[in-house]
């Protein structure tokens, strides 16, 4: 028999953010007063912009359990277990970020929740990682570093160095070792949640195991590697078989999946973020490391838990040992031998030889940094131009002026000219190659996904999240740049002017900026648009 509350729950629609669940976190985020969202930035042009505000949604309006909590208490027999049912059913999906924002019109950027389609979320994420954390409240170890307001001031970073000394003397010509560079520093994930993160199919990450060294041969000649590339599924991989064996794992672009990886990047936004490429987490067994290598960019190992010995060598005279699978350095001499605790820093330019031994358990935080081939660069230069109708001038190849040839095999002076004049005609000056290199710097990797939203917002509610939201963020994938009055975001550019560049000059600077600000009409459409 069923009472009369016990009907299906009617589900009202909130009539302000107030009283949604996610707003109501939102604003405990920021101490309990509004804003009452968290913006996030998405994938650009039709797909960048998120703005936090959930009044849309329809939620039960009576508390975190609503209507459906209370007509269980009613209900009997099996419409008692339906609204059990319904109510586990909605449980779960309060679980799901509650701060969607604005959502753009195609596409945005994909954050660890809610996870891609037909892919579930890793269990047993930490709760920086959690659909309850906000964008603005990141885990007691990252901390929000403002931008450097004099480059003669000691910088805490670089052990009480200036910025002018550091880049005078240190950056691309020697090492530099920072003891205490961030005091206590305790990491963003542990060791289990990182080989978990190193399993879900959009992370890039690899594993290498070390052996003991051996004179050994094999039929053809040739020494059994020392250090291994395992081909294994990390997920597949338990911690404490990985602890005996020596393992190391290495997971890429953390900063796409964590974003408190962000603030710890900000203490090195004293150096343009065009140059920056990635944050990445080494996990080693006592033992483990990837043995001796030169990298061909500049990097920053920050210590994490646990102790790491850093050996580092002299450029001269470095070759690969042949009998490796990796780029392995042959012969490797050290010249300096430093034993890094947590928080200490080594500083190392392109092509300084240097080995890393774990000797304990430890991790270790590397920011990289970009330094493309200028074969690379020529390249995608060149991909560039022919795409951009202004620098490639139209028509086909032509040769109205042909003679006839007793060699047909050859190529002729003729036709060399030809093609010779239309790639002279081909027209680029340095702003045609401000917008290319903002362009590229900018692009998303091949490792970085998106996904469509669920319910894009029109224009007129786009607007009104806007005005009501408190911060605009932008995503963890996101990459942003600006010159003059264009902003580059993954890839694409747009131009701004007044009160939205200054925005947009914020948002990337320091990723997050404060709203509401005051935008004309086509600024807001010109948000919406990205």
């Amino acid at each position: 028999m069923v009472h009369g509350d016990a009907r299906r729950p009617r589900r009202p629609r909130a009539t302000s953010s107030d009283g949604h669940p996610a707003a109501r976190r939102a604003r405990a985020a920021v101490g309990g007063r509004r804003p009452r969202a968290v913006a996030r930035w998405q994938r650009p042009r039709r797909g960048a912009l998120n703005a936090g505000a959930a009044a849309h949604r329809r939620w039960p309006a009576r508390g975190p359990r609503g209507a459906l909590a209370a007509s269980l208490g009613k209900a009997r027999g099996a419409d008692r277990e339906r609204a059990r049912r319904r109510l586990r059913r909605r449980r779960r999906h309060r679980r799901r970020p509650g701060l969607r924002g604005l959502r753009p019109s195609r596409r945005r950027t994909v954050h660890p929740w809610p996870p891609p389609p037909r892919q579930r979320p890793p269990a047993g994420l930490p709760c920086r990682m959690s659909p309850r954390s906000s964008p603005m409240t990141p885990p007691k170890t990252a901390t929000t570093t403002a931008l450097a307001t004099s480059t003669a001031a000691p910088y805490p970073l670089l052990g009480g160095m200036s910025l002018d000394t550091f880049l005078r003397e240190h950056w691309q010509k020697r090492p530099l070792l920072v003891r205490g560079a961030i005091p206590g520093f305790a990491g963003l994930l542990s060791a289990s949640e990182l080989l978990r993160l190193a399993g879900r199919d959009d992370v890039v990450a690899r594993a290498v195991t070390t052996h003991p060294a051996s004179n050994a041969r094999d039929r053809r000649g040739r020494r059994r590697p020392r250090y291994r590339l395992e081909s294994e599924r990390l997920r597949r991989v338990d911690l404490g078989a990985a602890r005996q064996q020596r393992w190391t794992f290495l997971v890429q672009g953390v900063e796409q999946h964590v974003p408190a990886a962000w603030d710890l990047l900000a203490r090195f936004s004293f150096l343009p973020w065009a140059r920056i490429d990635d944050l990445m987490i080494s996990w080693a067994a006592p033992g483990g490391g990837v043995g001796p290598h030169v990298d061909d960019y500049d990097v920053f190992l920050l210590q994490g838990p646990g102790r790491r010995r850093w050996q580092v060598g002299s450029p001269a005279g470095v070759t690969l040992d042949p009998d490796e699978d990796l780029r392995i350095l042959k012969d490797f001499r050290a010249t300096d031998d430093w034993t890094l605790e947590p928080g200490d820093m080594l500083y190392l330019p392109p092509g300084v030889p240097h080995w890393g031994t774990a000797i304990d358990e430890c991790m270790t935080y590397s920011i990289g940094f970009l330094a493309p081939r200028h074969e690379q660069l020529a390249q995608n230069f060149l991909a560039f131009l022919s795409q951009s109708p202004a620098a490639s001038p139209p028509g086909i190849y032509a040769d109205p002026d042909l003679r006839a040839s007793l060699h047909p095999g050859a190529v002729d002076d003729e036709a060399v000219a030809r093609v010779e004049a239309v790639l002279r005609g081909l027209v680029w000056d340095r702003e045609t190659v401000a917008t290319f290199l903002g362009r590229l710097l900018t692009g998303p990797k091949p490792s970085t996904s998106f996904a469509p939203p669920r319910r894009p917002l029109g224009l007129d509610a786009f607007a009104a999240t806007l005005a009501r939201a408190g911060t605009l963020t932008l995503g963890a994938s996101t990459r942003a740049l600006f010159r003059g009055d264009r902003f580059f975001v993954n890839g694409e550019v747009v131009a701004a002017g007044g009160a939205l560049l200054d925005l947009l000059v914020t948002l990337t600077d320091t990723r997050r900026a404060a709203l509401p600000v005051r935008l004309s009409d086509d600024d807001v459409a010109t948000l919406h648009g990205l």
